[in-house]
């Protein structure tokens, strides 16, 4: 299980029309749907995400009445997916 926080909604997003563009500082701009990224090689990776406004608040005056509370957004898991 993950925090989520969402400031600007999440988006939909559908598969069969998504694409991947890297262009600028490139030779060639190339242009990936999601089944072309399925393609390549997957790796595992374990990530630790944390929230920056995590204690924000306790630099004025501690608000959080137990650690959960004031540096509780936070959290840990895999993901298989394309190495980059």
């Amino acid at each position: 299980m993950h925090y989520e926080v969402h400031h600007g909604g999440v988006p939909t997003i559908d598969p069969a029309k998504h694409t991947l563009l890297i262009h600028g500082m490139v030779k060639r701009p190339l242009k990936f749907t999601v089944y072309d990224l399925m393609r390549f090689p997957s790796v595992n990776r374990i990530h630790f995400l944390e929230c920056a406004g995590n204690s924000n608040k306790e630099w004025q005056e501690p608000w959080g009445k137990d650690v959960q509370q004031s540096h509780g957004l936070l959290s840990g898991g895999g993901r298989a997916g394309v190495q980059g």
